[in-house]
């Protein structure tokens, strides 16, 4: 019988003892593959979504609130600021181009977004499908949304007010929807853009409308002065024209206008600061339980150690050498272990492929398949390591074990 072969028949011979020890260093990879893909993801999903943004404007407030709405299209902005104001910002020496962005509707949960055509050159080069938008209530959607609301070029839709669901539709304002853009792997993805004025319009209405109904409550002998209202933004996009601006245009913003400037690579990195506490956690939790797992095997292979005296003697005593004796308890520990790394890897893939299918319609939904990363490999390498390492001290004591004296006491 080969080494291999004699190591599984001790296992096997020790089924539950051994289950446990897989189980438990099984677990720990898992937990810690899954902190670090995720981690991954959506430090690379955020990434993408933010790529070619220097800076974003828009109301005082919070300034992690402003990206997280006007980047991410994942909260409820800020508010909204004057166009006026704006618009002398987007003619500043230092800002090379601004997008303003307008919020306030959504169709099924995904947001409509005033802007200007070239926001798409953020994510993709081309549509997929159709045009961009040339006049009011024309729409170019994402790739999600086409998916999920069985949307095609010339379908009409209305939106509803507000960010989320459930807000009243505007049923006499019909947007046409005239291009397609490409899966992107971006917020994109789940956008329905349209112009400024689209948003404008519809809103504008609606504010007569309030007006009107205010001014038929009043003495028919008043009559309420009837203005429009100054057009207003959510916020602006910005790419500096030099990285100086950098240093200079936020203060400016933030000290000597009624708008605030925020970083979203600052934002971002203050954001992964405040989860890195639970990720920590997490990661060490998982060498918690790998750390006692390699505790348990050490224990099992010492004791197994003094079980198997006299059949190391056997073995002994029928050729097999010091050596190879020795190297058949490392064997044992290495397929403890490589056990354990495949079951981890398992148990996080099919973790993932699980969470996938349950976010599937959320924003920054989760991918299928991963890639093997670095850091597991380095792992994995570590694990292996330290198994032999773990194995070295019982087949230290296999190598010295003398089979006269063994046998003598017998």
């Amino acid at each position: 019988m080969n080494i291999i072969a004699l190591s599984f028949a001790y296992l096997r011979y020790r089924f539950w003892n051994s289950f446990f020890n897989i189980m438990l260093l099984g677990l720990g990879i898992a937990t810690i593959t899954i902190v670090l893909l995720l981690s991954r993801h959506l430090e690379d999903r955020l990434d993408k979504d933010a790529a070619g943004i220097d800076l974003v404007v828009g109301a005082k407030g919070s300034p992690l609130q402003l990206i997280l709405s006007s980047v991410y299209h994942v909260d409820i902005p800020t508010g909204n600021i004057a166009l006026s104001e704006a618009q002398t910002l987007m003619h500043h020496p230092q800002v090379k181009l601004a997008i303003p962005l307008a919020l306030g509707d959504n169709y099924q949960g995904f947001r409509i977004v005033g802007t200007e055509p070239i926001f798409t050159s953020l994510y993709a080069s081309a549509l997929a499908a159709g045009r961009l938008w040339h006049k009011s209530m024309e729409v170019v959607i994402g790739a999600d949304v086409a998916t999920s609301a069985n949307m095609n070029i010339g379908n009409l839709f209305a939106g509803s007010h507000g960010l989320i669901p459930g807000g009243n539709t505007h049923a006499d304002h019909q947007y046409v929807v005239v291009g397609i853009m490409p899966k992107t792997g971006t917020v994109m993805d789940r956008l329905i853009l349209t112009s400024v004025d689209s948003v404008w319009d519809i809103h504008e209405e609606e504010e007569h409308q309030e007006r009107a109904e205010m001014a038929s409550h009043q003495h028919k002998h008043t009559m309420l002065e009837t203005v429009s209202p100054q057009h207003e933004i959510t916020a602006l996009l910005i790419k500096y024209r030099s990285p100086v601006a950098a240093m200079t245009l936020p203060r400016i913003i933030n000290q000597r206008t009624q708008m605030q400037a925020a970083s979203p690579a600052f934002e971002v990195t203050r954001l992964f600061h405040v989860l890195g506490i639970g990720k920590e956690v997490l990661k060490a939790m998982g060498y918690g339980l790998m750390a006692f797992s390699l505790l348990s095997v050490w224990v099992a292979l010492t004791n197994t150690m003094r079980e198997r005296r006299y059949d190391i003697a056997l073995m002994r005593v029928l050729g097999a050498s010091r050596m190879r004796v020795s190297v058949q308890m490392i064997v044992e520990a290495l397929l403890l272990v490589v056990s354990g790394v495949v079951l981890g890897q398992l148990i996080a893939r099919i973790g993932l492929c699980v969470m996938a299918f349950w976010l599937r319609d959320v924003q920054y939904g989760l991918p299928l398949l991963y890639p093997l990363q670095i850091e597991e490999i380095w792992l994995n390498l570590a694990l292996v390591v330290t198994a032999v390492m773990a194995a070295l001290y019982p087949a230290i004591q296999s190598y010295r074990v003398e089979v006269a004296s063994l046998l003598r006491r017998t």
